[in-house]
């Protein structure tokens, strides 16, 4: 399907960018210009994971041709393409990958950013919105506005995202890492192992820097602010773990009471 609203973004989304420098573009829509540049987790979900993001959904929203769904950051894999939504609206912040989205029948594209979302003169609320993996891409301080804005115009949020743990944590989880990938090199004496085992290392070295630590810390979530907002404003709150390839995601599922 056509996007619309795509021409506003045009004119940034044709220059040419190559992926160095991802630190600092992690919070800039240049980070999309080219389309997905990163492994999500509906890319490496599986039958489970997909199972019960589909029952999350359903919890929500008992009878979604009834309602209208809105996915914020579908990326390359939407998770509510199979959705029999009366209604549905995919908005993404890059032309590039909503210009290709398959999103199947009767629903609507748009390019948009979630901090300035064109909603607010609905006269319906979503029955659910999505977010998934789009905060981490939000600077730490507008997270919890943001989400109390879009909670605003739905009755329910499925947010997906890796939760904020400490600097001690990130620091052994990296120690963890590397030493996998060092065991699975054990006993190889070849020339191009002993030179991957050297790399392995300095890139331990270099994640483990005060300074990068932080910046990684600084793109994990912590839901704690956002879980207050929500309670406040009268909203029920589950929150779930769920593993996929080498990355813990939080689940959380939001309804009005």
């Amino acid at each position: 399907m056509k996007a619309r609203g795509l021409s506003a973004n045009r004119k940034g989304q044709r220059k040419q960018r190559n992926r160095k420098g991802i630190g600092k573009e992690w919070y800039s829509r240049k980070l999309y210009w080219r389309g997905q540049p990163f492994i999500t987790f509906m890319r490496t979900a599986g039958h489970r994971e997909t199972e019960l993001m589909h029952e999350k959904i359903n919890e929500l929203v008992p009878e979604p041709a009834k309602t209208t769904a809105l996915e914020i950051g579908p990326g390359t894999n939407p998770l509510l393409s199979e959705f029999p939504f009366r209604e549905r609206i995919f908005m993404d912040i890059s032309m590039a990958i909503a210009r290709n989205l398959k999103t199947g029948r009767g629903a609507q594209v748009i390019v948009g950013d979630i901090r300035k979302i064109p909603f607010a003169k609905r006269k319906e609320n979503f029955g659910v919105t999505v977010i998934n993996e789009v905060l981490t891409h939000i600077k730490p301080s507008e997270r919890a506005r943001t989400v109390a804005e879009i909670a605003g115009v739905s009755d329910a949020l499925l947010i997906i995202d890796r939760e904020q743990v400490s600097i001690n944590e990130l620091a052994n989880r990296e120690r963890r890492n590397t030493k996998e990938k060092l065991n699975i090199l054990a006993g190889t004496d070849t020339r191009s192992a002993t030179r991957t085992r050297k790399e392995i290392k300095e890139n331990l070295g270099s994640k483990l820097t005060n300074q990068a630590l932080r910046i990684e810390q600084a793109r994990l979530i912590n839901f704690k602010p956002i879980e207050i907002i929500l309670r406040k404003q009268g909203w029920q709150i589950q929150k779930q773990h769920i593993k996929t390839g080498d990355t813990t995601y939080t689940v959380l599922s939001a309804k009005r009471k």
